[in-house]
C-alpha cells in the first residue's frame, strides 16, 4: 500500500495527459557516500520511486529517508534524528525537466542534463545534474551521479564531529522505469 501512495504522489507530481507516455520505477537504488579525515560514511535504499513523462520530458524522483539503511545503526540514528531529522522532513525529491535529444522509441544510451528543484531536509534548490537515460526493448533506466553540500540544505554538523561528516556527499541513484498502465486497459 505505501508503495502505491508513493507512486500516486509521484503521478501527481508530473502533468499526466492523456496522449502522454509515463513510466514508472518503485525499486531504484539510492545511495550516498561521506569521506571525512576520520570516517566514511555509506547509505543505501533500494525502494526509490520516479516517474517519467515522455511527451513533456518531466521527471520525479521520490526517496522516504528513513529507508536509506547503513552497516552501523548508530550512524543510521543520527542520521535520521540529527542530520536529516526524517520525523519531520520524511522526504527527499528532485522534480524537474529532461533536456536533450531523446527518441523515447529507440533504443539508446542518452546523456542527458535534467533541471529542476532538489529538495532535502526541507530546503529546496534548483540544480542542473548530468544523467544517463538508458532505453532498452521498451525499459528505461535513469542513473545520475552528483554531489550534495549539506549546508545548502541547512543540515547541520555539529563542530565535534566535523571530521566524521564531510560537507559534501556524493549521491547516485539508479532508476529501472516501466510503462505504467493504468487498471483496466
Amino acid at each position: 500500500m505505501k508503495k502505491l501512495i508513493l507512486a500516486l504522489g509521484v503521478l501527481i507530481g508530473l502533468s499526466i495527459t492523456g496522449n502522454s507516455q509515463i513510466y514508472m520505477g518503485q525499486a531504484g537504488k539510492a545511495s550516498f557516500s561521506s569521506h571525512a579525515p576520520l570516517e566514511d560514511i555509506y547509505a543505501e535504499s533500494n525502494v526509490c520511486t520516479a516517474a517519467i513523462n515522455t511527451k513533456s520530458n518531466d521527471i520525479s524522483v521520490k526517496l522516504k529517508i528513513t529507508t536509506l539503511k547503513m552497516e552501523n545503526s548508530l550512524q543510521q540514528e543520527h542520521l535520521n534524528e540529527k542530520y536529516l531529522e526524517s520525523h519531520k522532513f520524511p522526504y527527499a525529491s528532485f522534480k524537474g525537466k529532461i533536456e536533450g535529444d531523446i527518441d523515447w522509441t529507440k533504443d539508446g544510451v542518452y546523456d542527458v542534463k535534467v533541471n529542476g528543484n532538489l529538495l532535502i531536509h526541507g530546503v529546496g534548490r534548483a540544480r542542473t545534474l548530468d544523467a544517463k537515460i538508458t532505453i532498452e526493448k521498451g525499459q528505461i533506466s535513469a542513473k545520475a551521479a552528483f554531489e550534495v553540500t549539506v549546508k545548502e540544505h541547512e543540515v547541520e554538523i555539529p563542530k565535534l564531529v566535523f571530521q566524521k561528516v564531510a560537507e559534501v556527499v556524493q549521491v547516485e541513484i539508479d532508476i529501472p522505469l516501466e510503462p505504467y498502465q493504468k487498471k483496466g486497459k
